[in-house]
């Protein structure tokens, strides 16, 4: 009750000028978290290893167990952003996963439509819709912490 307003002031200015340190340590330790992030870390890495590795390598650059066998090589996963830029155009991804944007390779059956194989792992009380697009997303995410330089 004693204090007055100037010891008031300066204890509410006080508080502010550590408002803008607070955030910048924040936003900081984000964006370190966020560039810090490891493949080998990613929530997207377990998919990408169930569905892409076998022909895309567990690296990303086209040369799984599978790929010398196909009559289309797979893609090098790690060039996208030089080829599309960054971020990646996930959107543009997800489709071609899924398989609604035909890539040549997806007619001659070389690469499984997804949006249709990750149905099949589902299941039949879940809602399949939310879990494949859920599975195709967390595995572009992945691929693009896989990009090059």
């Amino acid at each position: 009750m004693g204090e007055s307003m100037a010891l008031r002031v300066r204890r509410i200015l006080a508080r502010a000028s550590r408002v803008p340190r607070v955030l910048v340590f924040g936003v900081a330790a984000c964006v370190a978290v966020a560039t810090g992030a490891h493949a080998a870390d990613h929530a997207g890495k377990a998919p990408f290893d169930q569905y892409c590795a076998s022909c895309h390598g567990p690296a990303g650059d086209g040369t799984g167990p599978v790929a010398a066998e196909m009559k289309t090589s797979p893609a090098d996963l790690r060039k996208l952003g030089k080829k599309y830029g960054m971020p990646l155009p996930k959107p543009k991804l997800f489709e071609v996963i899924d398989g609604r944007e035909m890539v040549r390779s997806h007619g001659t059956g070389n690469m499984p439509v997804w949006g249709e194989q990750l149905v099949h792992n589902v299941p039949p009380t879940a809602n399949s819709e939310f879990f494949k697009r859920g599975t195709i997303i967390v595995i572009v995410d992945y691929i693009e912490t896989l990009q090059l330089e």
